[in-house]
């Protein structure tokens, strides 16, 4: 059966077609296309996030994401500090009728 593996970097996305036997798990098609998932890499089918024994199926897309460098709640709270407060300017729902 055909799987294709797709390696998720933030400078793009590569991707090769790999043929694997029936009943073949992640680590297969991994194998396959000669790529070794590092301990931190997320692995995912379809967005979804797998394990490296999860069986796979015919056409299915293995992603290989590298690490999270930065908590995305962490990023959030940093940007609103730059920003300021909004709600602070709006008096509400950023931008309702009633303000201060």
């Amino acid at each position: 059966m055909k799987v294709v593996v797709c390696w998720v970097r933030p400078e793009g996305v590569e991707t090769k077609e790999a043929q694997v036997p029936e009943g073949a798990s992640v680590v297969d098609a991994l194998r396959a296309v000669g790529a070794e998932p590092g301990e931190r890499d997320g692995i995912g089918v379809f967005g979804r996030r797998a394990k490296l024994d999860d069986p796979i199926a015919e056409g299915d897309r293995i992603e290989i994401c590298a690490p999270i460098i930065v908590d995305p709640r962490e990023a959030r709270r940093r940007r609103a500090e730059a920003q300021g407060d909004v709600r602070w300017v709006t008096a509400g729902r950023h931008g309702g009728k009633r303000r201060l």
